[in-house]
């Protein structure tokens, strides 16, 4: 008898621990689906149902229905007033709770002062709000979800355009931005100063202009088989020296459904110049060598 006591006192800390786990689990699930308990307009809706509830009550109970001629169902479709409001201002969760809210105060109404098919009516009628309540709130969620979405989308593709913006500027490198007939759309700082034009001034240049029509096909050439057959641009900047240049052309969106061609240009003057010496020493080695076995 011992044993089983100290074995029923270690097991209720355990109990007692999943029991909240569990609680604690339900709550969290059920938190998304909570009314808006903290909002005044909430209860305003929830007010105006006790308002359109007792009216009712109180019309059925002095006979004024009867004596206005007015049917018993017209009062009941009053409550979609403050339901469908409470669906579109708080979603599924606040259309769901005004109209079981509003069931609840129909309850005495239905039960009291209507018998037979009028009762099966008045059920009826709150089976209705209900449904609508539930379908509409799903579909408002639904539609304020893709909204939500859609407006977290506009706001990522906004910061990656500032993104983009601030190192198209800050590049060290030349980049020019073409459409797909070669004209210039976009040039930043550093391509400026490569291509000795202001900025204003190869916006709406042809690319031909610049580097020449092979350049320009070289620009514009997607494939990889184009690209391989020329490794290098030749620029010749006006008063100063013949520059080489890397291009290195991508295809992308301009985010309304347009082709552009962004362009990077490395300049390889230096590497191209210690290339071409190394060529020339190389041939010169070979020469010597050649007249040194010819000697």
């Amino acid at each position: 008898m011992t044993q089983a006591r100290v074995r029923l006192t270690a097991a209720r800390p355990v109990f007692k621990s999943k029991v909240k786990g569990w609680l604690a689990r339900g709550r969290h699930r059920l938190y998304p689906y909570r009314p808006r308990f903290r909002n005044w307009h909430f209860w305003m809706v929830q007010g105006l149902v006790i308002v359109i509830a007792t009216g009712h009550s109180y019309a059925e109970a002095g006979g004024f229905l009867h004596e206005l001629g007015v049917p018993y169902f017209i009062p009941i479709s009053l409550f979609l007033v403050p339901v469908v409001y409470a669906v579109l201002t708080f979603g599924f969760t606040g259309g769901l709770a005004t109209a079981l809210w509003a069931t609840v105060l129909t309850i005495p109404n239905f039960v009291l002062w209507h018998q037979g098919w009028e009762r099966f009516g008045v059920i009826l009628q709150m089976s209705i709000v209900i449904t609508v309540a539930f379908f509409v709130g799903q579909r408002v969620d639904r539609e304020r979800s893709a909204w939500q979405q859609a407006e977290a989308t506009a706001t990522e593709l906004r910061a990656s355009r500032i993104k983009y913006r601030s190192l198209f500027e800050s590049s060290p490198i030349a980049v020019l931005v073409l459409d797909p007939t070669g004209v210039i759309l976009e040039a930043n700082p550093t391509a400026s100063i490569l291509f000795a034009r202001n900025k204003t001034v190869l916006q709406g240049m042809r690319v031909a202009d610049l580097l020449g029509t092979a350049g320009e096909q070289k620009l514009l050439s997607t494939s990889q088989n184009a690209r391989g057959q020329t490794n290098h641009l030749t620029l010749k900047v006006k008063d100063g020296p013949e520059l080489y240049l890397e291009p290195t052309p991508t295809e992308l969106s301009d985010g309304q459904g347009n082709l552009v061609t962004q362009v990077l240009f490395r300049d390889i003057t230096e590497e191209h110049s210690r290339q071409a010496g190394l060529k020339a020493y190389t041939a010169y080695v070979v020469r010597a060598q050649e007249e040194e076995r010819q000697r």
